[in-house]
């Protein structure tokens, strides 16, 4: 999904916790709250934090950029558009998630600053560069915004009990 606000991102993965989680294709426990995933959930999904580095990749090593095309969908694969997910298996993160690199920037759950004037985004797209296709990289937005190259996945979490 792309074009979409971080206030609908957040409001599906608020109705998937409600009535819209009888039409998910693998039941999720009610106890398990859905949402958008927080930024450190992502980081852990795409691998971990081990260096500047791609979500295939152990350790960080320089992807040519005629060699990206195998991994993600970036401005390098020149599709200038998105892709299924599961287009590139030889991408998928060391956490065994597919399209962390590439294809949409993610948006967050969490905000970039104490104001909640900016929404975090991570992952890249098919509009930007490999250099953004990486862990470490990161995008940020107004959340109102829509753009094309946008777009979310939700992360299933226990809530905590205090």
């Amino acid at each position: 999904m792309v074009g979409v606000t971080w206030y609908e991102a957040a409001a599906y993965a608020t109705w998937l916790n409600g009535p819209g989680r009888e039409h998910l294709s693998t039941p999720v426990p009610v106890a398990v709250e859905i949402r958008l995933p927080r930024e450190s959930e992502w980081v852990a999904a795409a691998g971990g934090k081990q260096g500047d580095r791609y979500p295939w990749q152990a350790t960080p090593q320089a992807v040519e950029a005629d060699a990206i095309p195998a991994y993600a969908n970036t401005s390098e694969s020149d599709l200038n558009g998105t892709t299924p997910v599961c287009q590139y298996p030889a991408g998928m993160s060391l956490a065994r998630v597919m399209d962390m690199a590439g294809n949409v920037w993610e948006w967050q759950a969490n905000r970039r600053d104490k104001d909640q004037d900016w929404a975090e985004l991570r992952g890249g797209a098919w509009s930007s560069n490999r250099v953004y296709a990486r862990v470490a990289a990161r995008s940020n937005s107004r959340p109102h915004f829509d753009w094309d190259f946008n777009g979310f996945r939700v992360a299933g979490a226990v809530p905590v009990s205090l």
